[in-house]
């Protein structure tokens, strides 16, 4: 809603937003292409902010049956219940894929990538469960079982992913900074150009020989082309040790520094 296209005085009227947009875009047909009553909708709108990385608790629910509880040990105890055991266990289950279990900006690209990885965790939950399933209750009530099975196993694999996914998106990219919907400021400068340095440093440092994807490895953004062959942990794992690698030799650094410091000070006094 602070972006500065919301001050535009172009967009503040219907007649001005279409202007503008067939001066941005005249390979656009406007007329065609937008609805009437559209232009105005857009300029009456208030604007609006992409949220803050986000996930939910948990990537997956098995629905019970009437009750989501048995009885305990003691008469009146109440335990939680055993799907592996009941026999009330529901045939419905609730999965969360792609934007309904995390959500982060847009200009990292991992919203539709994400949501097809979800898609393969989902499958890949069923085929293991289903392929270790034991037929000892009959081939029905083992399927059964082991679908719900796979159910919780996605919904651990995929909340850890996702979990993983929201902290790249809060680390790797400058808009996830505070403030940086706000492009104004010397905090905001200073933000950025931290940034900045922070991003180039790991690129040159992960391609130094025998360093380089040993120890060092690129910003997270970089990373995220590998993604069919890293997960989201794998990469905020690599990630998270350059960082140790780079505060160790930072800390090295500057110890030696004042070592060497050291003796001239004293010479000084």
């Amino acid at each position: 809603a602070d972006h500065p296209i919301w001050k535009n005085p172009l967009l503040q009227t219907p007649e001005g937003f279409q202007t503008y947009m067939r001066d941005s875009f005249p390979q656009v047909d406007w007329d065609a292409a937008v609805e009437e009553g559209e232009f105005e909708r857009f300029v009456s709108s208030r604007g609006g902010r992409f949220p803050h990385p986000q996930t939910t608790h948990g990537g997956a629910a098995y629905l019970f049956g009437p009750s989501s509880e048995q009885e305990g040990p003691t008469s009146g105890e109440k335990t939680p219940v055993d799907f592996r055991k009941s026999q009330h266990v529901s045939r419905q289950a609730v999965v969360l894929l792609g934007d309904a279990l995390k959500h982060a900006p847009p200009d990292m690209g991992m919203g539709v990538n994400s949501a097809l990885k979800d898609a393969t965790m989902l499958g890949d939950a069923f085929s293991e469960v289903l392929a270790s399933a034991t037929k000892t209750g009959g081939e029905e009530e083992g399927t059964e079982h082991a679908l719900a099975r796979g159910v919780e196993e996605y919904g651990k694999r995929a909340h850890d992913e996702a979990l993983a996914m929201v902290q790249i998106a809060q680390v790797g990219s400058e808009w996830a900074l505070p403030g940086m919907h706000k492009p104004k400021g010397l905090l905001l400068k200073t933000l950025k150009t931290l940034f900045m340095w922070n991003f180039a440093l790991r690129i040159l440092l992960s391609r130094v020989p025998l360093l380089g994807e040993r120890i060092f490895f690129p910003e997270a953004l970089m990373m995220l082309s590998r993604t069919g062959i890293l997960s989201y942990r794998d990469i905020l794992n690599r990630r998270s040790r350059t960082t140790a690698a780079l505060v160790v030799s930072g800390a090295l650094g500057l110890a030696a520094f004042v070592a060497a410091l050291v003796p001239s000070l004293l010479r000084l006094f």
